[in-house]
């Protein structure tokens, strides 16, 4: 017999790269050659092989989701010989990138100043949710101007999550509350007066 195998996308384009959360679909086909066709299916990934189509028979098409790299192979064999046939599907990571910053120097402010904190996410594939902090909807990009009333520190974590996983941003923001200052000057400018005169303090 002879054998074949392919990897190919929803639109039924070949592929060997999917980014992580994707599908591949796996056709396979052997002809019957003479005799009787024995036939068997192996997905190989990190080291491992298994059988994910117990009685694969002489063709089908099948949809996997691997988070690997991963080699589907396809084996016939009759009275006369045998022959297979294989395809390796790479499997990209396409976790979102996040940015997640301030417009202050070490996230720190004083009590009563105001602080801009911004956010983004991108991917190749669509982002299907995100969350922060303080923040309803929040969508895949966005800033909040923030004036923390009482000093001490506060964490803000900002999520985006795609088919491929989730991503997750943190950073403190850093409230101080300052020492009044105090100053105490004379009208007088050597602050010496002779008895019975006045100063402004």
């Amino acid at each position: 017999p002879t054998t074949s195998i392919t990897a190919t996308n929803a639109s039924n384009v070949t592929v060997s790269s999917i980014y992580k959360g994707q599908s591949v679909i796996i056709t396979y086909s052997s002809t019957t050659g003479n005799g009787t066709l024995t036939t068997s299916f192996t997905a190989t990934a990190n080291g491992v092989a298994t059988s994910p189509i117990a009685t694969p028979g002489s063709s089908g098409a099948v949809t996997f989701s691997p988070i690997v790299q991963t080699t589907y192979k396809f084996a016939a064999s009759n009275s006369v010989g045998s022959s297979d046939a294989s395809v390796t599907v790479n499997v990209l990571n396409d976790d979102p990138v996040i940015n997640f910053y301030t417009n202050k120097t070490n996230n720190t402010l004083n009590r009563g100043e105001s602080i801009t904190i911004t956010w983004s996410a991108t991917a190749n594939q669509t982002i299907t949710s995100t969350t922060m902090t303080g923040v309803l909807n929040p969508g895949v990009g966005g800033s909040v101007i923030i004036t923390p009333s009482e000093p001490g520190t506060v964490t803000y974590t900002f999520t985006a999550t795609n088919p491929s996983g989730t991503s997750v941003a943190s950073l403190t923001v850093t409230t101080i509350l300052l020492a009044p200052t105090a100053s105490l000057t004379s009208s007088d400018a050597d602050n010496t007066i002779i008895a019975g005169e006045s100063v402004v303090l």
